[in-house]
C-alpha cells in the first residue's frame, strides 16, 4: 500500500512521457529480431558434363629444384638479370670543425655534463628558438666525440685530432 501511494504520488507528464520513451525504445529494439522471416533460396545445383582428365604437361607440378631460378634472377630488372654494382671511389669531403661553445659543465659524483651549442648545425625548435643540448662523456657532437668534462673547459676528439672548448674563450677574460 505504501508503494502504491508513493507511486501515485509521483506521476507527472515528465514521468510518464520518460516511461513511454523507453517503452518504444524496447519495443523498436526487439520487434525486429522477433519478426524474422528470412527464406534462403539454394541455387540449381549444374552437372559437369564427363570429361577424362588428363595430365597435360602444364598440369603437372614443377620441381623444387626449378624455383631456384627465382631467387637467381632479379624478376623487376628490365632484362631480369642482377646488374653488376658500380664501385664508384668518391672523395669524401673534408670534416669541418664544428664552432662549438660551451655554455656550462655540471660536475658530481656519479655524472658529469656539458651543456654545449654547436653553431655549425644548431637545433632549433618552434616558438623555442635555438637549443643547448646536454652532452655525457663519449656523446658526438659535429663528428667529434666528448672525453673530458672539467669545471672550466671540455675535451673532444675525433682519431688524432683534439679539440679544447673553454668555458670563457681567452680574449674575454677579466683580470
Amino acid at each position: 500500500m505504501k508503494y502504491i501511494k508513493y507511486i501515485l504520488k509521483n506521476i507527472n507528464l515528465l514521468n510518464i512521457s520518460l516511461l513511454t520513451a523507453i517503452i518504444l525504445w524496447g519495443y523498436y529494439v526487439t520487434m525486429p529480431s522477433l519478426k524474422m522471416d528470412v527464406k534462403f533460396t539454394l541455387p540449381e545445383v549444374q552437372t559437369l558434363p564427363d570429361s577424362k582428365e588428363e595430365t597435360s604437361p602444364e598440369k603437372q607440378e614443377a620441381s623444387s629444384t626449378e624455383y631456384l631460378i627465382i631467387a637467381e634472377k632479379n624478376l623487376f630488372h628490365p632484362e631480369r638479370v642482377i646488374p653488376v654494382e658500380k664501385k664508384e671511389e668518391k672523395a669524401l669531403p673534408p670534416l669541418l670543425k664544428p664552432e662549438i661553445v660551451l655554455y656550462g659543465t655540471l660536475i658530481s659524483d656519479n655524472i658529469s655534463l656539458a651543456y654545449v651549442e654547436d653553431k655549425t648545425s644548431p637545433i632549433t625548435t618552434p616558438g623555442r628558438g635555438k637549443r643547448v643540448r646536454v652532452l655525457k662523456k663519449g656523446a658526438d657532437i659535429g663528428g667529434f666525440i666528448l672525453k673530458e668534462i672539467k669545471a672550466d673547459m671540455i675535451e673532444l676528439t675525433r682519431g688524432e685530432e683534439k679539440m679544447t672548448v673553454n668555458l670563457t674563450s681567452p680574449s674575454k677574460k677579466r683580470d
